[in-house]
């Protein structure tokens, strides 16, 4: 499940490996990994925007 808002909770469908489909709102995501194995950015791709990127910041 991921939350993109107080009040809604989406299922994630995987795709492949570190990739999702959120299918209620036709949105791809991804994640992609360092070195350590650990996530650092997430993708998301829906139709009228693609790749767009979100980096954690620690």
């Amino acid at each position: 499940m991921i939350h993109l808002n107080v009040n809604r909770a989406y299922p994630l469908v995987a795709t492949y490996a570190d990739a999702f489909i959120i299918s209620p709102l036709g949105c791809d995501v991804q994640f992609t990994r360092n070195k350590q194995n650990k996530v650092m950015m997430m993708k998301m791709s829906v139709t009228r925007a693609r790749g767009v990127e979100f980096i954690k910041i620690y």
